[in-house]
């Protein structure tokens, strides 16, 4: 039995990715895996009478769950091999969230007694693929939640198939919702749960001013990368700022640089040196730009960790020199978002070079096609990372490799 999740990842093409899921008031409740695995290890085991979703448990566990959903609950697709399986028994049953297609066990003989049992172990039970027929199917009394698809209802029927489900008495998750007032429409339903970070995102309908605090922070990021700026003129702006030069002599005194005896500004700037000051301005306008919320700090979590899985897969495909400009488009990428602006105002704040800004705003060349296989991956779009992957130089299985990694990265960044 493989338990070793860089064993599994490297035996078997094993894609997991994760979506948060968030309640009616934008707080986290848990993260959604997706997944999808090919390769020999799944022919193999496949062969041997192993289910893909007894091998994809474990590739799981070889990651580690509190490396990809924390301490927060599980939402699992599973398979009708999985629910009767004892590999279920595996996965921590008081926070697992189990997603069973409506469809797929349909007339599966040993279904309903398995999630029986599996209800009175303390697992919960989610259906998809539902339709208004679910109230005559008999899993249905033990569903703790159904999910919808908003994407595939128009408001109107969505509103009706809610109707045909409302005598279940059932939590209901909207998915792949595509903004503000799309949720809002499916608050007015009695929708309790969200899944995604794009969940709850705005509609950019006006132009928004920017806070002078974030001005100032673009600004000093924007010089920064900037070689023809001196030291001397960073330290003056930084003068002029005592929250951020608070920040800056904390930081190059902390522990994890072992740096000590800090005795001016100008000092600490060349402790750090011009790489390291950019990077930490960069998570510094992060941190200070969202909202004080879950979904706040979920999306910088996502940008920290794009941030990291861009400039790991600029080494992947061959290109490290591309590695900080790399970087800097994942990081920048939900920065609109948080900020509620269009893209361009983003852009034009911090006048990024063309390639970065062409990322951004176009997912266009090398930069731009990187992302996009990124944002593809978190969402579990995996034609697209077949098809964007050979492009950028990264084969799949390894963009599953280093999504772990630049996750693990940006989960220690936030201790």
């Amino acid at each position: 039995m493989i338990v070793d999740g860089r064993t599994i990842l490297a035996d078997m093409d094993v894609l997991i990715a994760r979506q948060p899921v968030f309640d009616a008031r934008d707080k986290l409740v848990g993260y959604a895996l997706t997944h999808s695995a090919q390769g020999a290890a799944v022919a193999h085991g496949l062969a041997e009478g192993v289910s893909a979703g007894r091998l994809m448990v474990e590739a799981l566990l070889g990651v580690g769950l509190d490396t990809l959903v924390d301490e927060q609950r599980l939402f699992l697709p599973v398979d009708a091999d999985l629910l009767q399986s004892d590999a279920i028994a595996l996965l921590p049953a008081a926070r697992t969230t189990l997603l069973v297609s409506a469809v797929e066990i349909a007339g599966t003989p040993g279904v309903v007694s398995a999630c029986e049992r599996l209800l009175w172990a303390g697992y919960k039970v989610a259906l998809v693929d539902v339709d208004e027929h679910l109230a005559t199917h008999p899993i249905a009394r033990l569903a703790d939640a159904v999910v919808l698809d908003v994407r595939a209802h128009d408001p109107a029927s969505l509103a009706a198939l809610v109707a045909a489900l409302r005598p279940l008495y059932v939590r209901l998750l909207a998915s792949n919702v595509r903004h503000r007032a799309e949720r809002d429409h499916c608050l007015r339903l009695g929708f309790e749960l969200f899944f995604g970070h794009r969940s709850s995102r705005p509609e950019r309908v006006v132009r928004k001013d920017v806070a002078i605090e974030h001005m100032q922070a673009f600004r000093l990021l924007r010089l920064a990368r900037d070689t023809a700026t001196t030291d001397v003129a960073l330290e003056a702006m930084l003068k002029r700022d005592v929250t951020l030069s608070y920040k800056l002599l904390r930081m190059v005194n902390s522990a994890d640089l072992g740096l000590r005896e800090v005795w001016s500004i100008g000092h600490a700037l060349r402790l750090l040196g011009r790489v390291t000051l950019t990077r930490w301005l960069s998570l510094l306008l992060l941190t200070d730009i969202v909202p004080d919320d879950d979904r706040g700090t979920e999306l910088s979590r996502v940008a920290t960790m794009r941030a990291r899985l861009c400039e790991l897969l600029a080494a992947e495909s061959g290109v490290p020199r591309a590695g900080e400009s790399l970087y800097l488009v994942g990081l920048l990428s939900l920065v609109d978002e948080m900020l509620e602006i269009p893209p361009e105002q983003v852009v034009q704040l911090l006048q990024l070079a063309p390639d970065v800004r062409d990322a951004l705003l176009h997912r266009a060349d090398f930069y731009g096609e990187m992302l996009a296989m990124v944002e593809a991956y978190e969402v579990g779009d995996w034609a697209t990372v077949e098809t964007l992957g050979p492009r950028v130089g990264v084969a799949p299985h390894r963009l599953g490799e280093l999504y772990v990694e630049a996750l693990q990265w940006a989960n220690a960044q936030r201790r």
